[in-house]
């Protein structure tokens, strides 16, 4: 099973559309990924954070979880696994937090199911984001970013890992990843009613 015994694993973005999703409720089911200013609210059981200003803001709060950064002294991520034959896998430098932590659990053998909540990567004329107009986020006002990137990482951590089932929790209805045949969609409410939250 996985690391506490768990085989689901849960990807918590900051897009709005997990809003009305009770993440304590999670606790029990699976082992649960956050990334970034999540913390402030609900503390997973990892937390990915790879923005220098983001990352400074969870240290200076003392955040006592688990917590994955990038550490400035190295050329590279200071994210890294080892696998069975004892070498050393470290990610390229620049993924997103949220294909950084979706990497994680993918490389988790015990995970099977590997849900991704709040990642809203369609486009839109706003900022999607819980966060927006806080501290160490752009202002509620400001142009969307461009998503294009961050599917793109989490594409190929779904290609890479095609004996993993991802489920995408969205309500927007168009697969992204067309080209994966381990990722399927799930409305918000089907989430909802399957895990009790």
């Amino acid at each position: 099973m996985g690391f506490y015994g768990k085989k689901t694993a849960f990807i918590i973005g900051n897009g709005e559309s997990r809003k009305p999703v009770n993440l304590n409720f999670l606790r029990e089911q699976g082992i649960i990924y956050g990334c970034n200013a999540l913390y402030r609210d609900f503390y997973p059981d990892v937390l990915v954070s790879l923005d220098d200003a983001m990352t400074k803001e969870i240290l200076d709060a003392n955040y006592e979880g688990c917590h994955i950064h990038k550490d400035k002294s190295e050329s590279k991520l200071g994210v890294f696994l080892v696998d069975q034959e004892g070498n050393r896998i470290t990610l390229n430098k620049g993924w997103s937090s949220g294909a950084t932590a979706a990497f994680l659990a993918a490389s988790c053998v015990e995970f099977e199911d590997i849900y991704l909540l709040g990642f809203d990567v369609y486009k839109t004329r706003f900022v999607d984001n819980v966060y927006k107009g806080t501290l160490n986020y752009v202002s509620a006002s400001a142009k969307p970013i461009n998503t294009v990137q961050f599917r793109e990482q989490l594409g190929k951590v779904m290609k890479n890992a095609p004996y993993k089932h991802f489920i995408w929790v969205t309500d927007f209805g168009e697969k992204v990843w067309d080209y994966t045949k381990n990722c399927d969609l799930m409305k918000v409410a089907d989430f909802k009613d399957k895990f009790g939250c």
